[in-house]
Parts: C-alpha cells; sequence; structure tokens
C-alpha cells in the first residue's frame, strides 16, 4: 500500500503518523510519512485494513481499504479534525520537585 496525507490546506503533511489494523482484528500498526507526506507499508496480506493518519494535532477519520495480494492500492488521507494546543504545552518546561 503506497500514499500521501494530506493537510486541510490541501498540502501534503510531513512526517505523517499512519495507524493501520486488519480486519482479523490484529494489534494496530504505525507507519510514517517522509518529508513530502508519502508513505508506504509493505507486505500486506489480502484484508480489509482500518487507516487513519495524524499530525501536529489534526486527524483524519478511518479509512478502510481492501488490500490484495500481489498488488499495490494506492491512497489518500486527508487531515480534517483540528485540535489548538495551548502555548504552555509546547514550550519545554523543567520539572521540580516539591521541597
Amino acid at each position: 500500500m503506497t500514499g500521501v496525507v494530506i493537510g486541510p490546506d490541501d498540502k501534503p503533511v510531513p512526517h505523517a503518523v499512519i495507524t493501520y489494523q486488519s480486519g482479523a482484528g490484529i494489534a494496530p500498526h504505525v507507519a510514517h510519512a517522509d518529508a513530502r507526506g508519502r508513505f508506504s507499508i509493505a507486505k500486506l496480506s489480502s484484508d480489509v485494513y482500518a487507516l487513519r493518519a495524524s499530525g501536529k494535532g489534526v486527524f483524519s477519520a478511518w479509512e478502510n481499504v481492501a488490500v490484495r495480494s500481489g498488488t499495490t492500492k494506492a491512497v489518500t488521507l486527508r487531515l480534517i479534525y483540528a485540535k489548538q494546543i495551548p502555548k504552555e504545552y509546547t514550550a519545554t518546561r523543567t520539572y521540580e520537585p516539591n521541597p
């Protein structure tokens, strides 16, 4: 399976995280997009896979993708749910134990 992750601004999302799981209920796996938002997941068995992408507080809806052995399926995952992260949570802070 190959694909690209597109953000709400219709631009590729670098280094997005792709979570996928087979229809058989096998534990979720993770893949990462490259600097151009492209990803590849190799050696998948024939099955229907649920995929979701995320990046910097933005997520895609779950997509069900049917995969057949010996073929390559191309997928576009569009990030649609934005979350605002307060600035106070993005700054690096040091832990200081109570005296």
